[in-house]
């Protein structure tokens, strides 16, 4: 293969590398926001497949616990899933909504719907907070 047409190959294979870690042409890349509100839960329960909202409060001692495990899920699934967190101090309205009565209180959302909610802390969270999430974004 002379030079050139192995450059160009090398050029094509990274840009479809870059395609298929980008968001599907037409969608909404699936976010991280560690300060969402009701408008970017709203926004993310439209346009993602799965969301994870993690209600939480500068106070909690339980919540210091799993901010790292839902930081982690952010990192795993980046754009693929819409990572939220929730202050409850910030917005209590949204708490209320979703009758949210202990923190830390993870809701994982699957097209819109609430299919799953983690109250505070366990050992086995993480674990099956990530085999729920691969099952939901499982064709």
């Amino acid at each position: 293969m002379a030079p050139m047409e192995a450059e160009i190959e090398e050029i094509k294979r990274r840009m479809l590398a870059q395609m298929l870690r980008s968001p599907r042409a037409g969608s909404t890349a699936c976010p991280y926001n560690p300060e969402a509100g009701a408008a970017e839960l709203a926004e993310s329960l439209r346009g993602c497949k799965v969301v994870v909202a993690d209600f939480w409060a500068e106070w909690c001692g339980p919540c210091k616990i799993t901010s790292p495990i839902v930081e982690a899920v952010a990192r795993k699934y980046e754009g693929r899933v819409a990572v939220l967190k929730i202050n409850v101090d910030e917005h209590p309205e949204l708490a209320a909504k979703f009758e949210v009565l202990s923190i830390p209180t993870i809701i994982v959302f699957h097209q819109g719907r609430e299919v799953e909610r983690f109250i505070g802390y366990s050992q086995a969270m993480p674990r099956q907070l990530d085999a729920l999430i691969r099952r939901l974004l499982a064709p």
